[in-house]
């Protein structure tokens, strides 16, 4: 005879079946029982076979009732407790796919669903992507996610499959999100790796594309507006009424794959140009003129940034563009930091967050104060003087 300690709650007899102890419990609620060798088996009921109609059911074998207790919880979590029975055939890299066509297609940019295809053919390079789901482990997921290289592709894929986590326990496919303290880079916080171009750096780029007129007009846009390069692409003469800018449109992708849609927060905004940018605009627009009369049959008249032979400009090519003149004067440029060097330099000139938050076309206020901020260290004296002025 073996000695059995109640389980839970809820037991509605001890019972002795096949020369073995059993704890039998309500229906649904599932079963332990220790068999002649020693072992502990939990079991549950799943309900019938639909062509026999015979009972189904899943056992666990366990070494201690204590794991048996344990399996048992487990069982009921995945099949009791409403979960998909066919969690355990449904690959990652099958949910993936499918999450991306019935999730995202349809509600984001054009651009970003190319990203996200590029994210999957990443997945499936990786030793996980043909694991069942139900299987998969935060310690799997990690181990994957140290095999990539680039820190930017790992969070942009971390970030993807705890979206698809999340949306497969909605799915009532699995438990718990298998991606539950998962990390894809250091702690360092994101604004510390965005350089901003210094005063020096401004002089030194601008002196470098003054005889490429539309990428210098471009970076002046950028670096004085705060404008993405998406956005300063899609502009159009229409667009500048007197003194104000109206920013409504962004253009991505590149070649024969670019779409223009609407803002990143979807929203458009007005942006006041200050007098000596507003100057050069003219004079960049009368060489335009003079470019058009050359290539009348050929040249995009409408927008502002345009390629040397009259089409719009992709975004790829500015950011080659940028990158190129940047090594010859021996800095880095990107256009992104043209809009971080506007934000920072605002923030520095004592302009308010919430116009500056504005100004920049953020959703949350929160963006700009963390990421497009950063220490000055000009800032720090003058906090002293101002400490000076009420010191007693």
């Amino acid at each position: 005879m073996y000695k059995i300690d109640t389980y839970a709650q809820g037991i509605n007899s001890l019972s002795t079946k096949g020369g073995c102890w059993t704890l039998k419990r309500g229906n649904g609620e599932g079963s332990i029982y220790k068999t002649r060798r020693g072992r502990w088996i939990a079991a549950l009921s799943i309900g019938h076979d639909a062509d026999t109609g015979k009972p189904r059911r899943k056992t666990k074998t366990c070494r201690t009732k204590t794991d048996a207790i344990a399996a048992l919880d487990s069982l009921k979590l995945a099949f009791a407790g409403g979960l998909s029975l066919s969690a355990n055939k449904i690959m990652l890299i099958d949910y993936i796919g499918t999450y991306v066509d019935t999730y995202k297609r349809g509600y984001c940019r054009q651009s970003t669903l190319s990203n996200y295809n590029l994210y999957v053919k990443k997945i499936k390079s990786l030793p996980l992507c043909n694991m069942a789901l139900i299987k998969i482990t935060p310690s799997d997921v990690q181990a994957a996610l140290n095999g990539i290289g680039a820190t930017t592709i790992r969070m942009r894929v971390l970030a993807l499959l705890r979206a698809a986590a999340r949306q497969a326990v909605v799915d009532r496919l699995i438990p718990a999100d298998f991606c539950a303290g998962c990390r894809a880079s250091s702690t360092t916080a994101k604004a510390d790796k965005i350089k901003v171009l210094s005063d020096v750096d401004v002089a030194r780029l601008l002196d470098a594309v003054k005889n490429d007129k539309p990428l210098d007009i471009a970076a002046r846009l950028m670096l004085y507006t705060g404008m993405r390069v998406g956005e300063c692409l899609a502009l159009m003469w229409t667009d500048i009424d007197g003194d104000v800018l109206t920013i409504n449109k962004t253009i991505s992708g590149r070649g024969d794959s670019m779409t223009v849609a609407p803002p990143k927060n979807g929203k458009p905004r007005r942006v006041s140009l200050p007098r000596k940018l507003l100057a050069d605009i003219r004079a960049y627009q009368h060489w335009q003129r003079c470019e058009i009369m050359r290539q009348r049959d050929t040249y995009c008249d409408s927008s502002i940034i345009v390629t040397y032979d009259g089409r719009i400009c992709p975004p790829n090519i500015v950011a080659a563009r940028l990158k190129m003149i940047g090594a010859t004067v021996g800095i880095t440029i990107t256009p992104h930091m043209l809009r971080h060097t506007h934000a920072t330099r605002l923030f520095a000139a004592g302009v308010t967050p919430k116009d500056i938050q504005e100004r920049l076309g953020h959703a949350r206020l929160s963006t700009t104060m963390d990421i497009y901020t950063h220490y000055i260290d000009s800032l720090d004296s003058r906090i002293s003087s101002q400490i000076d002025a009420y010191y007693i």
